[in-house]
């Protein structure tokens, strides 16, 4: 029996002309699969624990904790506490998988 692993959920918050920012929640055990933004990233942790690994190293991030994710740069994120974040990109940046 295959398990299914939920991922974290990214919903747009505002978008102006030179930034736009991105809500991220996640249940405890969530996971995304390797991604990248196609623009540098701030994630400000409002809530939680999660581990970030890019191929080279791998950071903890927690609740108040603000990290910059180069752009383009390929990594996944392992939920393990309940997680909220705000995500800042350039206002033309993607999450592509």
């Amino acid at each position: 029996m295959e398990t299914t692993i939920a991922r974290p959920t990214l919903k747009p918050l505002a978008k102006g002309q030179t930034f736009q920012t991105l809500q991220v929640t996640a249940r405890a055990g969530a996971a995304m699969p390797t991604h990248h933004a196609t623009s540098e990233a701030i994630v400000a942790v409002k809530k939680g624990e999660a581990l970030i690994s890019f191929k080279d190293a791998s950071h903890t991030l927690k609740a108040g904790d603000f990290f910059i994710i180069p752009g383009n740069k390929e990594h996944t994120l392992q939920i393990k506490q309940d997680f909220e974040a705000v995500v800042v990109l350039t206002a033309d940046g993607k999450i592509e998988f």
